[in-house]
């Protein structure tokens, strides 16, 4: 009796993963308009046949996603990633990745020797999305643009302090 109760529950749980991973009808119509929208922006244009579509954008790759976390909504993000070399420091990529994000509409982050920035909507539909498309790619673009610069920065700053700190230290 146990087996077969243990059977159903795993059963259960397994469809309900699933479920939870396909797009609803409103996300599958979304993701079709944002395919159809990115032709005047970018090329090579894949669709994972999941949540995601890749495209390049002035030869950089970028990604468009309709989430499955909420059914009742769509959650919409534009996403550009980034490997960084290993001897970069997290803490200065952090900085350095917020830095070059700010002023701008765009999310930063950088952990484990990867570089994120992204865009990111909740909406009824697709249009608001598809409206600020081209100022999204803008924005990516330059916060992508503008990290090495920023870390340059950041890092001389951050040298400078662990100096001064170890200075006051040796004093102490």
């Amino acid at each position: 009796m146990k087996k077969i109760f243990l059977i159903i529950i795993a059963a259960v749980i397994g469809c309900v993963a699933m479920n939870a991973a396909q797009l609803t009808p409103a996300q599958k119509k979304a993701k079709t308009e944002i395919f159809n929208a990115l032709k005047k922006y970018g090329t090579n244009i894949t669709d994972d046949g999941e949540e995601s579509i890749s495209f390049k954008y002035d030869g950089t790759t970028f990604q468009a996603s309709v989430h499955t976390l909420n059914p009742q909504t769509l959650y919409l993000t534009l996403f550009v990633g980034f490997g960084l070399p290993e001897e970069y420091n997290p803490e200065i990529s952090n900085i350095a990745a917020f830095n070059a994000a700010s002023g701008k509409p765009v999310c930063s982050f950088s952990s484990n020797g990867a570089l994120a920035f992204s865009c990111e909507m909740y909406a009824k539909d697709a249009k608001p999305f598809i409206a600020v498309l081209p100022e999204m790619l803008v924005a990516l673009s330059s916060s992508a643009e503008k990290f090495q610069e920023e870390y340059e920065k950041a890092e001389k700053e951050y040298t400078c302090l662990l100096y001064t700190s170890d200075a006051a230290d040796d004093k102490a």
